[in-house]
């Protein structure tokens, strides 16, 4: 028998005494889920000025290596998405930037830090390209402009096997973030340039806490 202040309890009452346990447990666990994720949100935010900052850092980098390309190519990398949703989105940047080798039997291009490969009919199909300028046939080695930077390499889109300059984010981004932000990779436009006709677009889309945000080589609205 339950017995509470030395008196017996029915089977009756020690349900309900049960059950009022029960429901202050979930009533605490509750409160205590509820405040860690007002805090967490609130912490995200705070973030969120850090991350700005650094992504603009990555920013200025990427021009810097994207110039570099010009004065050896005496062009920026080209660009030849038709206009529309995907300009800008898909584009050939990270393999123009890297480097790619070709084999000409298995018409197949490949970047140096990956063994996956990409086939002709593809960057036709997604570049409308028939191949890339700082490409070498194999065994020789293309330039590889990111080399020693800290930048990232992740997939261009969520819908192909492409691959994008990413955002290295994980030097200003507390770990307890990482999952909450979601960072496109680079974007690039040139030839025609919305925001800096002559020469090129660059930006990253980012989405974190219900905000997006946009940083781009163009001067900011705020």
């Amino acid at each position: 028998m339950w017995k509470r202040l030395g008196q017996p309890l029915s089977v009756k009452g020690a349900v309900i005494a049960t059950a009022l346990v029960l429901l202050a447990g979930a009533t605490v666990y509750g409160l205590y889920t509820g405040v860690a994720a007002l805090w967490h949100h609130r912490m995200l935010v705070r973030s969120i000025p850090n991350m700005l900052e650094g992504v603009r850092k990555q920013r200025e980098e990427m021009v810097q290596v994207i110039e570099q390309y010009k004065r050896q190519f005496g062009y920026y990398p080209p660009l030849c998405t038709p206009a529309g949703p995907d300009h800008g989105v898909l584009n050939p940047l990270c393999y123009e930037l890297l480097g790619v080798g070709f084999n000409p039997q298995r018409k197949e291009f490949r970047i140096p830090t990956s063994k996956d490969t990409l086939a002709v009919s593809d960057v036709q199909k997604y570049f409308h390209m028939l191949s890339f300028s700082n490409c070498l046939e194999f065994p020789l080695v293309a330039t590889n402009f990111l080399a020693d930077r800290a930048l990232s390499i992740s997939m261009l889109t969520k819908d192909t096997e492409l691959f994008g300059v990413g955002v290295s984010y994980t030097d200003f981004v507390p770990e307890a973030f990482w999952g909450d932000y979601d960072l496109s990779a680079w974007r690039y436009a040139t030839n025609p340039a919305q925001h800096n006709p002559g020469k090129f677009d660059l930006w990253v889309d980012i989405s974190v806490a219900g905000r997006h945000f946009t940083v781009g080589n163009w001067p900011e609205v705020n």
